[in-house]
């Protein structure tokens, strides 16, 4: 067995080699954002049950930074939106179909060069 010396630190005795078997596509038939887990923010939705989503449509936005965007995660339809006390958006749940993705404009170098903070700021947001 060969040790594994850590200043600072504890030793760790590690024998063998790590297992090359990672799965890479993973199959899901749903997905949930949870707009609850992220702190601070005021969730309002701009999409509803039933509407047909794609990966990085926007799903809701905060109503204190209307410019702030949650994009969708998974191509498909809209489940289910449960809610919470007081109407608070507890899950958002999208039933998985396919890979399609809402294509962006490209910026070539020359453009960035030539763009102002503005045209930049407005292209990350809506993206």
């Amino acid at each position: 067995m060969n040790n594994i010396i850590i200043k600072k630190g504890h030793d760790i005795k590690i024998s063998g080699v790590p297992n090359n078997n990672i799965p890479l596509d993973l199959q899901t038939s749903s997905v949930a954002l949870m707009p609850n887990h992220f702190r601070g923010i005021k969730p309002k939705l701009m999409a509803q049950k039933g509407d047909v989503v794609k990966i990085g449509q926007g799903i809701f936005f905060d109503k204190t930074k209307p410019n702030v965007k949650w994009a969708s995660p998974a191509n498909g339809t809209i489940k289910e939106i449960k809610f919470g006390p007081r109407r608070v958006i507890e899950k958002i749940e999208i039933s998985v179909d396919g890979k399609e993705i809402i294509k962006n404009q490209v910026f070539t170098r020359e453009k960035i060069k030539s763009a102002n903070k503005k045209e930049i700021l407005d292209y990350i947001l809506s993206s």
